[in-house]
């Protein structure tokens, strides 16, 4: 049955297949409950020294604190910027991962907080600090909306409005708001809040997406889908891509086979969310014509 098979398959938080987003949000959320002890019994010693070998500092990162370019991210300025970005990190992140894998998500998380601290870095040599994992949020959302463009998803504007859009046109809205805060808040230092981080959580998740793409790695391939016995066709072509204007005869046994067979290849090269509508309802009809 094809509803048996792994992309058919609702994405789930849990198992093997969600164990690096788990491990992701109960560190983020642990390491601000020890940052909330140390701000509250420590004096302001302990809370200098705590800030200094964790958050992101342009003096930090110089005298060769390379870690805190990762670790800032375990940082946030208060309860609500912690709850934004483990929402963000939860909802991309558990349908990210189910076509990733852990290793992957992990290479993801790191490149966004990184770039995020590098980029931040250049324009800030002079700043203070950097703090929150909003990098590594930015890069798991630009990584689903440009591997799932097209997909609906309904969002709660206000957490109490729904709202649905396509994940393309979240991104483009993100980016222009990101730009124009970078341009006319953070260079001229009337706001405190990041965006060339941001930014830099963007670009990791633009390049990313662009590497694994291309086959740039072989962790990132998953495995191939067995095609079912009653699927037999011929040599004939299977290209991924659907000339304008195809259409299956369903009528047509060996048609219907050949498609299957085509859109199987396309789901082991790009995952089951590069289907389009047609092509899923074509996976939905072959289960009864052809799974009998």
């Amino acid at each position: 049955m094809l509803y048996d098979r792994p992309y058919m398959r609702a994405p789930s938080f849990g198992g093997r297949a969600s164990s690096f987003l788990k491990f992701l949000l109960v560190l983020l959320i642990a390491s601000f409950v020890l940052q909330t002890i140390v701000k509250a019994v420590g004096d302001i010693d302990a809370n200098v020294t705590f800030f200094s070998w964790t958050a992101f500092t342009p003096d930090g990162f110089l005298s060769g604190k390379l870690w805190t370019l990762v670790s800032y991210a375990c940082l946030h300025e208060g309860p609500w910027h912690l709850v934004l970005n483990l929402l963000a990190i939860f909802f991309m992140g558990r349908a990210l991962e189910d076509d990733l894998g852990p290793k992957m998500m992990t290479w993801l998380t790191l490149a966004g907080a990184s770039s995020g601290a590098l980029l931040w870095f250049v324009f800030n040599i002079e700043g203070s600090g950097l703090v929150g994992a909003s990098a590594i949020a930015m890069a798991f959302v630009t990584t689903f909306c440009l591997r799932r463009p097209e997909q609906p998803i309904t969002l709660l504007l206000f957490f109490v409005i729904p709202c649905t859009l396509k994940p393309k046109w979240i991104l483009w809205s993100l980016l222009g708001i990101e730009t124009y805060g970078f341009l006319f808040s953070e260079l001229n230092g009337s706001s405190g809040v990041a965006h060339s981080a941001h930014l830099g959580g963007m670009l990791a998740g633009l390049f990313f997406f662009g590497y694994v793409r291309s086959g740039g790695t072989s962790s990132s391939k998953r495995p191939r889908l067995q095609k079912p016995s009653w699927l037999k066709v011929s040599k004939q072509s299977r290209k991924s891509g659907v000339p304008a204007g195809y259409s299956v005869n369903l009528d047509d046994r060996e048609m219907v086979e050949q498609e299957v067979d085509r859109i199987l290849d396309k789901i082991n090269e790009n995952g089951f969310g590069s289907l389009t509508e047609d092509e899923k309802r074509t996976l939905d009809k072959a289960k009864s014509l052809l799974g009998k």
